[in-house]
């Protein structure tokens, strides 16, 4: 998959729920298929126009694996996809929202432009112009490809547009062409759970505790939730509370023990906060 899989289109998460709901039907539905069922628009070629830009947004977000093989092609929705699809089957609430953000930038992703965007630019820019954005990306991606192929503006309209990712508040639009990073909204206390524990199976899948300091670093909760260490303190407060984690603060070096046994769980108790 490349940087640009998203060709000039912006994630649609409607879209997305369309195209789960087809492979749910039927796992080894075409893309012309996908278009007849859903209304995703497309072109004589299966690859040309939104639907496949659409399957590739859903396989960076992990609801789903594009499986080939001799006998074709396989959309198998992933246990994310289904706990998604349970629970908002539209995806408007704000833990799906942050289920696909934690997907499409957590480290190694395939989305290579929102792990950039989360973990690197937004930490050193908390106001920021359209071209702060395209140096930045300039200056990481341009000897794979083109900015104008890249297309920054998907990337920001992402977190910006009715459409999107918009309901996790990462930023806004302060004035024209300038934006800034702001507090992002966070439902409940499990929604945290879920994303530490997916980082945590990722970077510590054979520890138990680890260093708060741990969560500060480039890629782990802070950048991926866009919080400051003031702001983890009161969440990890909450967990604590909550049984998921154990605060050991009695003496120096100081851990963070896990409590919880399931991610998807956690993932369940958010969308029932949510209601």
């Amino acid at each position: 998959m490349s940087l640009s899989f998203h060709n000039t289109f912006p994630l649609e998460r409607d879209n997305l729920a369309k195209l789960l709901a087809a492979a749910s039907d039927n796992p080894a539905v075409s893309n012309f298929e996908i278009a007849e069922k859903t209304g995703i628009g497309i072109g004589k070629n299966p690859r040309k126009g939104k639907v496949q830009p659409t399957v590739d947004y859903a396989a960076n977000a992990g609801l789903l694996n594009a499986l080939n093989s001799r006998e074709g092609r396989k959309l198998q929705i992933t246990p994310i996809g289904r706990a998604v699809q349970d629970n908002d089957p539209w995806f408007k609430k704000p833990t799906t929202q942050w289920v696909l953000h934690y997907q499409l930038a957590k480290l190694g992703s395939e989305a290579e432009a929102w792990t950039f965007f989360a973990h690197q630019f937004l930490p050193s820019h908390p106001v920021f112009t359209r071209a702060d954005l395209e140096a930045g990306l300039s200056g990481e991606f341009g000897h794979k490809i083109k900015l104008k192929i890249l297309n920054p503006g998907v990337l920001l309209n992402c977190y910006l547009e009715g459409g999107g990712l918009e309901r996790i508040r990462l930023v806004r639009e302060q004035s024209k062409r300038q934006f800034v990073r702001t507090q992002s909204y966070i439902p409940n206390a499990y929604t945290v759970a879920y994303i530490l524990a997916e980082i945590w199976e990722a970077r510590h899948p054979d520890r138990s505790m680890i260093n708060p300091v741990t969560l500060l670093e480039p890629g782990h909760l802070a950048t991926t939730m866009n919080l400051s260490e003031a702001e983890i303190a009161p969440w990890l407060d909450e967990l604590n509370s909550l049984g998921l984690v154990k605060q050991m603060q009695e003496a120096p070096p100081y851990q963070i023990a896990r409590q919880w046994s399931e991610k998807l769980h956690l993932m369940q108790k958010s969308y029932d906060e949510e209601g």
